[in-house]
């Protein structure tokens, strides 16, 4: 993909995406027709060396955007690294389970409550 972009860009985009959006009545919030995401975005430079033949591409994460993914994540959601340890030590039926239950149950907003307790999210299990 990065080969592909090198004509057109300098730099090319990722973005770690964490779950999908809440709003403050727990409705999942479709935005342009897609879910919104709790996501954190970085970017690399597209070097003159990169070549299809060698093809040898090593992405470095710079530090900062894994501490201000941190950071959010313990300020806005407590304990969010031990949750997702907790559930992904979970049985696999279980998530299974859990997952049918949850989008059985799912509503969904276009037009969002925005206030200071709208910053939840419903994490996705792999």
């Amino acid at each position: 993909m990065m080969i592909n972009t090198k004509p057109h860009k300098s730099h090319y985009g990722i973005m770690l995406v964490f779950g999908f959006s809440i709003g403050d009545f727990r409705n999942l919030v479709l935005h342009t027709d897609l879910y919104r995401t709790l996501q954190f975005h970085g970017s690399f430079p597209i070097g003159d060396g990169l070549d299809s033949v060698t093809n040898k591409i090593t992405l470095k994460f710079d530090e900062f955007l894994f501490e201000g993914t941190n950071n959010y994540l313990h300020e806005e959601f407590g304990h969010y690294c031990e949750a997702m340890d907790h559930q992904n030590s979970l049985y696999i039926d279980l998530i299974k389970e859990h997952a049918r239950n949850a989008v059985s149950m799912e509503l969904v907003t276009t037009m969002p409550m925005i206030s200071a307790t709208s910053q939840y999210c419903v994490h996705l299990l792999h």
